[in-house]
């Protein structure tokens, strides 16, 4: 257990350290540029996944909502 425990930790400790270099360079480096998305665009990409996500029951209901639920505090305790 204390060896999974610090595996995870280095885990993600690496993911951070991977996310950080991609997004504060290295993408660019490579040669990708971002690219301000419009509110339309974003409202109708999250339409169409909402959409997708009720056409295709993967998860049960009960488990997605919990996970909405799970997300939405998350989102509350971290909101910028």
């Amino acid at each position: 257990r204390t060896a999974v425990a610090k595996f995870m930790i280095r885990f993600e400790d690496v993911g951070r350290a991977t996310d950080a270099a991609l997004l504060g360079g290295l993408f660019e480096k490579q040669g990708l540029r971002q690219v301000p998305v419009s509110a339309s665009f974003r409202a109708e990409f999250l339409d169409q996944a909402r959409q997708l996500r009720d056409k295709v029951k993967i998860v049960p209901p009960e488990m997605f909502s919990q996970l909405q639920s799970w997300l939405a505090d998350y989102r509350a305790e971290h909101a910028r």
